[in-house]
C-alpha cells in the first residue's frame, strides 16, 4: 500500500513495464537470488540509531518487527505495532533507513557508507524523471524509510551531497534509491549448474 493523501491508501499493482519489475516479479527469475528483509535479522530489530548514529533515541520504522516500544519516543510517534509498519519486510526492494546509510563522515551507519556513496551530485536531473500529473521535476534528494521523531508528517531523506535532512514532508516529491539483499550463495549455485 502507498498513501495517495493524508487519509487514503491505495494498493500498488505490479506491471512488467515498471523500472523495478525485474527485481520484484518472480516471472523474470531474479527474485530467486534476492532475500527479503524478513530473513535478515538485523532488519527485524537490530537497528539502533542510539548505537549506530550516536542519537539520543532510535528512529521509527528502521526495524520491521512490530515491537511495542521504540526507545526515546512518545507514544504518538512510535510506529511499532501500528498497521502497515512491517509491510516492507516482504519486499524484494525497500528504502534504506538512516541507521543503515548514515549521514556524514562521523555517522556512517551500519553500512559504513562514504559521503560519495550517499550523494547524488553526479546524477543528471533529466534521468530522475517526473512526479504526478503536473510533471514536476524530482529533485536530487532521495527518501529514506526512517520517520522523524517528533512529527509523523516528516521523514528523513538524503540530500544531493549525501547528508541527512529531516524536514521532508512525506507528500514532497523526492527520488528513491531502493536497496536489495543479493543472496550470493544462490547465485553461486546457479553458476555451477
Amino acid at each position: 500500500n502507498y498513501a495517495t493523501s493524508i487519509t487514503t491508501l491505495s494498493a500498488a499493482t505490479q506491471s512488467e513495464s515498471n523500472a523495478f519489475a525485474l527485481f520484484t516479479m518472480e516471472k523474470f527469475g531474479l527474485t530467486n537470488f534476492l532475500v527479503t528483509p524478513e530473513k535478515v535479522l538485523w532488519q527485524k530489530d537490530g537497528q539502533s540509531a542510539k548505537s549506530q548514529l550516536s542519537y539520543p533515541y532510535d528512529i521509527p520504522n528502521d526495524n520491521w518487527w512490530n515491537e511495542t516500544t521504540v526507545n526515546g519516543f512518545d507514544e504518538n510517534y512510535n510506529y511499532a505495532g501500528k498497521t502497515g509498519n512491517e509491510d516492507w519486510k516482504n519486499d524484494y526492494l525497500w528504502l534504506p533507513s538512516l541507521t543503515e546509510t548514515g549521514f556524514d563522515n562521523s555517522h556512517i551507519g551500519i553500512w559504513e557508507t562514504t559521503t560519495n556513496q550517499r550523494n547524488l551530485m553526479n546524477t543528471s536531473t533529466s534521468n530522475l524523471g517526473t512526479v504526478g500529473s503536473n510533471k514536476q521535476q524530482v529533485n536530487y534528494a532521495s527518501w529514506l524509510r526512517s520517520g522523524r521523531v517528533s512529527y509523523a508528517r516528516l521523514a528523513y531523506y538524503l540530500n544531493a551531497s549525501g547528508s541527512s535532512q529531516s524536514d521532508g514532508y512525506v507528500l514532497s516529491p523526492r527520488a528513491v534509491r531502493p536497496a536489495l539483499h543479493l543472496n550470493l550463495t544462490e547465485v553461486a549455485k546457479s553458476l555451477k549448474k
